[in-house]
């Protein structure tokens, strides 16, 4: 009978899925219906679960039954470094939502790199270019060229979700695996880039507004550039005490100069007739935003880089900035349909790649439900999106 098959997993899989989630083994025997003495024995590799108990473990662990039939447990979340900076406070501690979805995007490389192979695609070589931290305005010019994204382009994205849309199919053309994760706090992660070649990944937090995260993309891009990628919250610190910091004033620096080119900047009939005032009226900054499709306060720092605002003007409006965003914050999230929620999530270069090969005949259905982590009737829907 199908629910007697034996799964051929390794008790390593088993062991590392359980200590990544947390979950206390007589915690997981109850939710399984078995012994505790029974789970003890697929771990020691005396007996193995069968396929439907290992279906079952993978919906308690939220993770695809595929990334059970790995040859070895992923290593990807031990080597993202934490960029992450927090005033006056020490770093968060990683929670279990997180390291899932750092795991979940590993699992989706993995997947892509197997379906290129299914596929014959050949991927270009992702660069590595070498940079000065002094010097990001240079920099900045080089991703420009390098992603071909000109001013005339970007000023053709309607708004700000439209600009979203437009970056990240810029970025995937060149490359990069592009997801956004649900369920965890932008306080905690705004975004993260693993750095493995081929295929480069990032992932944003769709938590976030779509300017927060068009500045997190082109930030997490530098960081894959540049070789060096982890975790990022995207706190401001204006001088780095350590290496990692200066590196993360950097690629905020290079994000700003990218999303808003300082030649740019300085061309804009806004800015041409402010006069020599530092002093910006709201009016004035909330335009330049939907120019660019950027924050406020991205428009505002770029202006202070130029010379065209002073220190205090800019701690003034940002601490204003910040507590009106936090007020948008406290009125709670847009309730938006899962299938949105799914496809956003998964990526369209990713979709698009685990639909060719299905369609190519390449992997079956249950592989197409175990690579995308959702079931059949959700999948069907967003098919008619993707095609």
């Amino acid at each position: 009978m199908p629910h007697s098959v034996k799964a051929l997993v390794k008790p390593a899989l088993l062991i590392w899925a359980r200590k990544k989630s947390g979950i206390h083994v007589d915690e997981l025997a109850r939710r399984l219906d078995i012994s505790v003495e029974k789970y003890q024995e697929w771990e020691s590799g005396t007996e193995a679960p069968t396929v439907a108990k290992l279906r079952k473990l993978a919906e308690i662990y939220k993770r695809p039954l595929a990334v059970f039939y790995l040859p070895e447990p992923p290593t990807t979340f031990d080597t993202l470094k934490d960029f992450r900076l927090l005033p006056n406070a020490d770093f968060l501690e990683i929670s279990p939502q997180l390291r899932i979805e750092i795991e979940r995007l590993q699992y989706r490389r993995e997947v892509a790199l197997e379906l290129d192979a299914k596929l014959g695609i050949q991927r270009p070589d992702f660069p590595q270019i070498p940079h000065t931290l002094s010097r990001p305005d240079e920099f900045a010019l080089k991703v420009r060229d390098l992603i071909g994204v000109t001013a005339d382009r970007q000023f053709r994205w309607k708004d700000s979700s439209s600009a979203l849309k437009g970056w990240i199919a810029a970025l995937e053309d060149f490359g990069v695996l592009i997801f956004q994760i649900s369920k965890v706090s932008i306080e905690e992660m705004r975004g993260l880039a693993i750095n493995q070649r081929p295929i480069p990944v990032i992932g944003l937090n769709g938590a976030d507004t779509p300017n927060g995260r068009i500045f997190s993309l082109i930030h997490e891009f530098i960081h894959l550039l540049v070789g060096e990628a982890g975790l990022c919250n995207m706190h401001e610190v204006s001088h780095g005490s350590t290496r990692e910091e200066n590196l993360e004033i950097f690629c905020n620096r290079v994000a700003g100069a990218v999303l808003v080119p300082e030649n740019v900047l300085l061309s804009e009939d806004i800015v041409r007739s402010h006069g020599n005032s530092l002093e910006w009226a709201d009016i004035e900054i909330a335009k330049l935003g939907r120019r660019f499709s950027v924050s406020r306060e991205a428009i505002l720092r770029r202006l202070l880089i130029v010379g065209m605002t002073s220190p205090d003007f800019y701690q003034e409006q940002r601490a204003k900035y910040l507590s009106e965003y936090k007020q948008a914050e406290d009125k709670g999230e847009i309730i938006v349909h899962p299938d949105f929620i799914t496809k956003r999530n998964l990526g369209n270069a990713f979709l698009r790649l685990v639909f060719s090969a299905y369609y190519k005949e390449l992997i079956n259905v249950s592989n197409l439900s175990d690579y995308l982590g959702i079931k059949l009737p959700q999948i069907w829907r967003i098919e008619k999106e993707v095609a």
